[in-house]
């Protein structure tokens, strides 16, 4: 297994807790809630509903959240919030298929709700489907062209896939954020030598060596740089 495969670390802040937003109620759901449950629940006995699921799932209590949050879309149907919520659910206790489905279900809902894109994109990544990956990490860097972890999965999934140019297109804008990770340097001095922009790669490397330190870690790095670079004799 490569370093760089190292999801958890990676990810560092992979599933996103998503708070209570604005658009959770929305008009089209409030109006058929209304008619349904007309006399007997209102907005505030739904929104304290969905507060309570919330908070289980803030407490790790994962059993009481999955079934508060179901409970939720017995009420409201529509809700991509709660539909949401149960992906991170799936996702945290080992059920991707379920994790899948439930944030697919939450995306055509609300395509535009923060953090669906980079859950479904770290489930593909996570079954090392880095193709299916990419789709979902790019229209996050789109959405949000500052965001450093879409950026640095895009990158990851793209030199995953030889994609070189692509990778270093996706991994430029954030080197000096990154400037200190080792396997990033690692990453990015290799697509710079798979394109043959030689300075760049070489520039990268010493960064490397200057982060690294005189460690294990390093020196395995830069021993997979000199093979994956074909510079096999190096490695020895």
């Amino acid at each position: 297994m490569h370093p760089w495969r190292d999801v958890g670390r990676l990810a560092r802040a992979v599933v996103i807790l998503l708070s209570m937003l604005p658009h959770v109620f929305a008009a089209g759901a409030q109006h058929q809630n209304s008619d349904r449950l007309a006399g007997r629940l209102t907005d505030q006995d739904l929104r304290a509903a969905f507060e309570r699921a919330q908070q289980a799932l803030a407490t790790k209590d994962y059993l009481a959240a999955e079934r508060g949050f179901k409970d939720f879309l017995k009420l409201d149907p529509n809700s991509a919030a709660a539909y949401t919520n149960l992906g991170v659910i799936y996702m945290r206790t080992g059920k991707p298929e379920e994790a899948m489905r439930a944030l697919e279900t939450a995306r055509k809902l609300d395509p535009n709700m923060v953090g669906i894109d980079l859950n479904l994109g770290l489930l593909y990544y996570r079954k090392e489907d880095f193709k299916h990956a990419v789709p979902y990490f790019e229209r996050l860097v789109k959405a949000q062209p500052d965001n450093v972890q879409a950026h640095y999965l895009l990158g990851m999934s793209h030199f995953m896939l030889r994609d070189y140019a692509a990778a270093v297109a996706d991994l430029e804008p954030i080197r000096d954020q990154e400037q200190d990770d080792l396997d990033f340097l690692y990453m990015l001095g290799i697509a710079y030598g798979q394109i043959k922009r030689n300075a760049e790669s070489r520039q990268t490397f010493a960064m490397l060596v200057r982060a690294g330190g005189d460690t294990p870690h390093l020196h395995l790095l830069l021993a997979k740089a000199y093979l994956d670079l074909y510079e096999n004799p190096k490695a020895d």
